[in-house]
């Protein structure tokens, strides 16, 4: 589509040039390339007199030049303004020389694919290059079909589109459609349903190009007020839920068109509805440095969270990270809206740590140090500042430090050379002050940037530090990092920089039966199975030992006592009281140990806690948790017990007690690592004498543990 007059106006006093056509979703929006919008205005500056709203002809100073057909330069104070940005695209429009710079941004991906932008930490609000039709729900209140009887669309032709409620907030992929209406499962809004006048968008591109794989052109803002915006970095991502996740990073825009490569289809293990995965309420998440044994030697790893699925599958728990992460979501991690959030991007060893060590989600910034005086008004985190002189002697953007009084401002310079005393003004705030610094930068800086602590290992005054980058680039070697707004708090890189690679989603893979799990990423080593993949914050690949879950049901909560031991293998079968032996004897008031002959030693199959039974020289069998059990040593650690008036001999028969209580639910489990195959005798007894008060046959089974886990179901049979 060409430029269209009657959409665009030309100010002569001011050379404001600026689209008032129909916007974005409304009945003819319409779009041009740059160099149509140059030859546009090339026809009208050889006119003889203008006409109408477009107050330029042969009087005027040249509007525009051309140095590509995608490389546009504003000149002789002719401009754009945002929203006239919108409607251009296939290259830059350069202004306010050189001051304010669009760049062109070009996507090679599916026709269906929505795209956010992340732009100096934040992802940017109006995504207004996603959507290029729209109008109203003329349809029932609390419909969950969208219907406008005005459209004539083709029967299926917005299938895998999204569309969006933006009335009520919500969005959902389009699974069929007619001439007049739009089946979609709405999510993330108020109501997640059609009221009538309900506006909506559909998920359509602007300015695609199928014949060359194009899904979107557009523009965005890379330079304001002289300064570059973040060094004119951009993160693409693609984050519909149901949909595999992408992203594609623009380490720094050049002129004419940037590419992104974002493109997703259907997640084959992400099939459950977002109102389901919403509802969830028992997957839990322990921000920080985590020490963790998933890889079950009795040694911690480090990660940077401990994920608790709860009750849930490991792919259920996927999606629910997805649905945490996905495009339009209002859930936080690590205190980031989950659409920014990516998991660790980066970790460095540090020292020289002065003041408060930092805090799980503080933010570190680096670049120039600028000390003040004669400070007036509050700057502001991101805004550009103006060294002295109509043409400023340099320039910077603002990244943190103390706003709103004398004291220190981290600064990324971009150009010029400071001197001591020179006056500084905030572009945007309109803050003052003077430089206060006998030995200013002289160059720009070399590496800025912001980051987000994720974990923090701290051991007195070094240790290591892992994040999420958020602006800027890296630090490199001798960086010193400060806390954001409390200059004195401070951090220092000692040696490189590591780079880790991200995962979509921020959890990392499914098979559909088990995790490659995100570098970093914890989860309680009980809710970890064999089959999935953990790394660690040493980048080591974790694998879990497996982790199994025996099972006996059909109990009565407060009537029955259950006992599961190793069967001794007999017809029928009974406890086998000789599965251990002690080799020490027991006989202190305050017996706290118990060591087992190693042959043959503790099961490695042994839960990690429990209960004992140790025969007694009485010959009874006497009960007792345990805390920890050391394979290496073959030694229990148990509550402190008085066996001085009766002793416990060695050898002394012991033998597990796998589940050992009064039921409190009508299942009762144990959970351990999965060694071999192991029989297990299980024995069931009400007396009667609680709850109905009436007793039952003593119920003896058998279940085998495997590496599956197992079950057994009691029958109930009365006694009375």
């Amino acid at each position: 589509m060409a430029m269209v007059d009657a959409d665009w106006s030309i100010d002569r006093a001011t050379g404001n040039i600026r689209y008032i056509g129909d916007d974005h979703n409304g009945a003819s929006p319409s779009y041009a390339t740059v160099i149509e919008f140059h030859r546009w205005l090339q026809e009208f500056a050889d006119d003889a007199e203008f006409t109408g709203d477009d107050e330029l002809d042969i009087i005027d100073n040249t509007p525009s030049d051309r140095s590509t057909d995608n490389i546009i330069t504003l000149i002789n104070g002719f401009n754009i303004d945002d929203g006239a940005s919108e409607h251009l695209y296939d290259g830059s429009i350069i202004q306010d020389g050189g001051d304010t710079i669009y760049d062109g941004i070009v996507n090679f991906g599916n026709a269906t694919v929505q795209i956010q932008i992340h732009q100096d930490g934040a992802v940017l609000s109006d995504d207004w290059w996603n959507s290029g039709e729209g109008g109203q729900h003329d349809g029932a209140n609390d419909a969950s079909v969208l219907t406008d009887s005005g459209e004539s669309w083709t029967t299926d032709e917005w299938v895998g589109y999204t569309i969006y409620n933006t009335t009520d907030g919500s969005q959902g992929l389009i699974t069929a459609n007619t001439g007049t209406t739009i089946t979609a499962t709405l999510h993330g809004g108020t109501e997640n349903d059609w009221d009538t006048n309900d506006n909506y968008l559909i998920g359509s591109p602007l300015n695609a190009d199928a014949n060359q794989g194009i899904s979107h052109r557009f523009m965005l803002k890379v330079r304001a007020d002289g300064v570059d915006i973040d060094r004119r970095r951009l993160l693409g991502t693609s984050r519909r839920y149901l949909n595999t996740y992408a992203e594609f990073p623009i380490n720094g825009t050049s002129r004419g068109n940037n590419v992104l490569a974002l493109s997703d289809t259907d997640d084959l293990n992400n099939d459950t509805a977002w109102a389901t995965i919403d509802a969830l309420a028992d997957i839990s998440n322990t921000e920080g440095l985590r020490l963790i044994d998933i890889y079950g030697d009795g040694t911690d790893e480090e990660y940077y969270s401990e994920w608790d699925r709860g009750a849930n599958s490991i792919n259920t728990f996927y999606e629910y990270t997805k649905k945490l992460s996905a495009q339009g979501t209002s859930d936080t991690l690590n205190g980031l809206n989950g659409e920014l959030f990516r998991g660790l991007t980066h970790s460095f060893a540090h020292d020289a740590e002065s003041g408060t060590a930092p805090a799980t989600n503080d933010e570190y910034v680096w670049g120039e140090v600028l000390t003040r005086d004669n400070n007036s008004g509050t700057f502001q985190i991101g805004e550009a500042i103006h060294g002295p002189g109509a043409t400023p002697a340099w320039k910077g953007r603002i990244l943190g430090g103390t706003l709103a009084a004398n004291g220190d401002l981290i600064v990324d310079i971009e150009s010029g050379t400071l001197t001591d005393n020179d006056s500084f003004t905030g572009q945007t705030s309109g803050a003052t002050a003077d430089l206060n610094d006998a030995t200013p930068p002289t160059a720009p800086t070399a590496t800025a940037g912001m980051m987000r602590i994720m974990a923090y290992d701290d051991d007195g005054t070094t240790g290591n530090t892992y994040g999420q980058l958020l602006k800027g680039v890296a630090p490199t070697d001798n960086t010193i990092l400060y806390e954001e707004t409390t200059v004195a708090n401070t951090i220092t890189v000692n040696g490189s920089v590591t780079e880790r690679t991200v995962s979509t989603p921020f959890s990392g893979q499914s098979t559909g039966s088990a995790l490659i799990g995100a570098y970093g990423l914890g989860m309680e080593a009980a809710d970890t199975s064999a089959t999935d993949t953990f790394f660690d914050l040493s980048n080591t690949a974790i694998t879990p030992p497996n982790n199994v879950t025996f099972t006996v049901n059909g109990l009565v909560s407060g009537e029955d006592r259950v006992l599961v031991t190793n069967s001794d293998g007999g017809s029928p079968a009974d406890i086998d009281f000789t599965q251990m032996a002690t080799d020490t004897t027991l006989s202190g008031a305050a017996e706290t140990s118990v060591s087992i002959n190693p042959a043959p030693g503790i099961p490695a199959d042994t839960p990690s806690t429990g209960t004992i039974r140790i025969e007694r020289d009485d010959g009874l069998y006497s009960r007792h948790p345990f805390s920890d059990r050391n394979l290496s040593t073959d030694t229990f650690t148990i509550t402190s017990h008085d066996f001085s008036t009766n002793n416990a001999t060695q050898p002394a028969n012991v033998f597990v007690s796998y589940i050992d209580l009064l039921a409190t639910s009508t299942s009762e489990s144990f959970n351990t690592v999965y060694d071999s195959d192991r029989t297990l005798f299980v024995r069931v007894r009400d007396g009667g004498d609680a709850g109905d008060n009436e007793g039952i046959k003593t119920a003896e089974t058998t279940g085998t543990l495997g590496s599956n886990g197992g079950s057994v179901t009691i029958n109930r049979i009365s006694d009375a």
